[in-house]
């Protein structure tokens, strides 16, 4: 209830905690990190610290989209459910997700969606990652042990993006050096650290 009170006074770069989740893997869940990347009238949006699970971002090798994906399924229905309280999740709002074209290669980004729990597209973290430094994360023990990607001598994970990439079977990623890759990483690699985005109600 602390945690909740003091969200309308987060600042944009702030680290706020919210939800719970498992980050050490044991079978205990903790809050949640995430950093506020965004503020408007009574909202904000939060990104994930750091790398929750590892899991690719399609389940079979196929043309994929936001709209189909399994990672949206898995974000908006296990984790929505697992990470949340009843309260936690009359507070996270449920917006319309635009996916646009992939602005490099073209590739279709598919239909409006509405969701309350979402990746970044490439324009997003165009906006939101200020430099590479914020790009970075590091992956939960919890994600580790699940598998994620992770170069030790980095300390870094590459994270999925929700915008399609080189082709329709290719997702965009945040690189393990924080930058942003719009060929992207096949749909079906199963090691993807996934990153979720919030809009959080604070008024």
């Amino acid at each position: 209830r602390e945690e909740l009170e003091k969200l309308p006074e987060a600042q944009i770069g702030d680290t706020v905690y919210f939800g719970m989740f498992y980050l050490e893997p044991v079978a205990k869940k903790e809050r949640i990190p995430w950093i506020v990347v965004d503020k408007r009238e009574g909202e904000i949006l939060l990104v994930a610290a750091n790398g929750l699970y590892g899991t690719y971002y399609q389940q079979e090798y196929k043309e994929s989209s936001w709209e189909k994906s399994s990672i949206r399924s898995l974000l908006n229905n296990e984790f929505l459910y697992m990470g949340f309280s009843k309260k936690e999740r009359k507070l996270i709002l449920n917006r319309e997700i635009i996916t646009e074209d992939n602005s490099q290669y073209g590739t279709e980004g598919g239909n409006v969606t509405y969701d309350k729990i979402f990746l970044l597209s490439l324009e997003e973290a165009g906006k939101y990652l200020t430099d590479a430094e914020s790009g970075k994360i590091t992956p939960t023990p919890f994600a580790f042990r699940s598998g994620i990607n992770y170069n030790p001598n980095k300390e870094a994970s590459w994270w999925w993006l929700r915008t399609m990439g080189k082709e329709n079977n290719m997702a965009a990623v945040v690189s393990q050096d924080g930058e942003i890759n719009p060929e992207g990483e096949l749909v079906s690699v199963p090691s993807g650290a996934v990153r979720p985005a919030i809009w959080v109600k604070v008024d």
